[in-house]
């Protein structure tokens, strides 16, 4: 429970209470990958990115495959610039689990590194994959930002509202969706959503 409400404050923006908080569950869970690997995902969001790599290694010590701490690794290693690293963790992890939010992730970090036709090919991908099975309009919304499509996104991100797609409120917080702060129609967007805050 502790785990999750920190996590649900770092969402609000509200850092130090949930990075508070996941001292409190790693003081009781010291050996858990998944707790140090929320942590250092709170860490990444509260841009405080060596610790957040500091906290995602301890996590891969305990547990060298799991997979939130590769992704919250990378996303920390990309915000400090070492985009070759992150972006071969994310390629591996991407084609070991095939999951639409790695593929997600992937995209934005390769346009976050200008690496844009790679960026393009991956959240092609992406919508291609939209064509047969279900892809959260959100991860779609991550594709168009990697790739400058900021009013795309924006539409997409409007579908993910009107789905009540509850990581939708990561786009208060999360240093990949800095591409969208300087657009008119963040600020309502994060009204409806009760970021006021952040």
């Amino acid at each position: 429970m502790t785990c999750a409400y920190s996590v649900l404050l770092s969402f609000q923006g509200r850092h130090e209470e949930a990075l508070a908080l996941g001292r409190t569950a790693l003081a009781h869970d010291p050996m858990s990958p998944y707790v140090h690997a929320l942590c250092g995902a709170n860490l990444y969001r509260a841009r405080r990115h060596d610790d957040g790599i500091a906290s995602c290694r301890r996590a891969l010590e305990l547990d060298a495959t799991a997979p939130l701490a590769i992704l919250t690794l990378a996303l920390n290693l990309a915000q400090k610039g070492d985009h070759a690293t992150a972006i071969a963790a994310l390629e591996a992890l991407s084609a070991r689990a095939r999951m639409p939010a790695f593929q997600a992730w992937l995209a934005l970090v390769l346009g976050h590194a200008g690496r844009g036709a790679e960026a393009e090919r991956v959240a092609a991908e992406l919508a291609a994959r939209a064509e047969h099975e279900y892809v959260p309009p959100l991860l779609l919304a991550a594709g168009d930002i990697a790739t400058g499509r900021l009013d795309a996104a924006f539409d997409r991100l409007e579908d993910a509202f009107a789905a009540r797609d509850p990581y939708l409120l990561l786009i208060g917080v999360d240093p990949m969706a800095d591409p969208l702060r300087e657009s008119p129609r963040l600020p309502p967007l994060l009204e409806r959503l009760g970021l006021t805050r952040v």
